[in-house]
């Protein structure tokens, strides 16, 4: 199993001496520096206004979080909303306390939100003057000329990018026919499967658990039917005489279901959509963009292709990546 193999492995480099250790550090290392150099070059070619933004990306101010986030991020309101989960007896897991948060925001009064919104624009404020000291820098001038080139000044690049990508795409079919992407597929899937087997043997637990509550109140129910029935049938009548039977409560009575509020997932420019569609990763994008630990997280939709980019276009590592797991 792959389980075994990889805590064989594991036990194995942990054996091995410092000196040994050492050359397959090195070796790491010298790839890595390798896969930065190729990716760096192949960044150049295929989006030179975004190779800019990383050049500059300490001159460039970044926008601040909403009100929402900023309420969704506060260690406080997340511990409040798992113990709120635990004591429904519910799993407090990252997806269940963040759609809690948005139920705890969507519930929260005008005096609850001020401190967030409050903080929101303040620092929206200090955003807006920074980006105008942004703009009024020659780094800006520069990276806006992409922008401001001719058709036949962009042509080389383009190119340049479509034989690049060409030669990616067929890299990338190369990578996934591997054993290496297979065993990576294989683990993500058993890590899915896993999950979901455990989310299914919560629910049988809570469904158990009703279950015995609903057969301990029909118990109670029963114990009190013969101290009903004693009393005399003729008393019984009366009172079935004079009541009239009420008619079933209509429809418009009847109280409504409240709609679970899912986090707000990132706003997609249309810029990064296209920049990924160009990748191959716009489907991956929007499914990363769509889980609900993303979109808690408050990481822009920038972060987000760029992660899937270090992953190479897959979802999972990449939502790992971003949260830090």
């Amino acid at each position: 199993k792959f389980g075994e193999v990889a805590k064989e492995i594991s036990a194995k480099w942990a054996a091995l001496p410092e000196a040994e250790k050492k050359a397959f550090e090195d070796k790491a290392a010298a790839d890595k520096q390798r896969f930065a150099s190729e990716l760096k070059v192949y960044m150049e070619a295929c989006d030179p206004a975004g190779t800019l933004r990383m050049k500059y990306q300490h001159l460039i101010p970044k926008k601040p979080l909403t009100a929402f986030v900023a309420f969704n991020q506060d260690p406080t309101n997340r511990e409040k909303a798992a113990e709120a989960l635990k004591a429904e007896g519910k799993e407090a897991g990252t997806k269940q306390v963040a759609t809690k948060l948005s139920e705890m925001w969507k519930a929260a009064s005008a005096e609850e939100k001020a401190p967030y919104e409050d903080q929101h624009r303040k620092e929206h404020a200090d955003f807006v003057e920074k980006q105008k000291a942004w703009q009024a820098t020659p780094e800006f001038a520069v990276s806006e000329m992409w922008k401001a080139a001719s058709a036949e000044e962009k042509a080389p690049y383009e190119d340049q990018h479509r034989k690049e990508h060409a030669d990616f795409v067929e890299k990338q079919k190369a990578w996934q026919a591997t054993p290496e992407f297979a065993e990576i597929e294989k683990a993500e899937k058993a890590q899915e499967e896993k999950r979901k087997a455990a989310e299914a043997e919560q629910k049988t637990a809570e469904a158990k658990e009703k279950a015995e509550k609903e057969a301990k109140s029909g118990k109670k129910r029963s114990r009190s039917a013969p101290a009903a029935e004693s009393t005399p049938t003729k008393a019984k009548e009366t009172k079935e005489k004079k009541t009239p039977q009420s008619a079933p409560a209509s429809d418009s009575k009847r109280p409504k279901k409240v709609a679970r509020t899912d986090p707000v997932a990132p706003h997609l420019d249309a810029e990064i959509v296209a920049e990924a569609a160009k990748l191959g990763y716009e489907g991956a994008l929007k499914n990363l963009a769509a889980r609900a630990e993303v979109a808690a997280s408050g990481k822009s939709a920038r972060a987000l292709l760029d992660a899937l980019r270090e992953s190479k276009g897959l979802v999972n590592p990449a939502k790992r990546a971003l949260l830090g797991l």
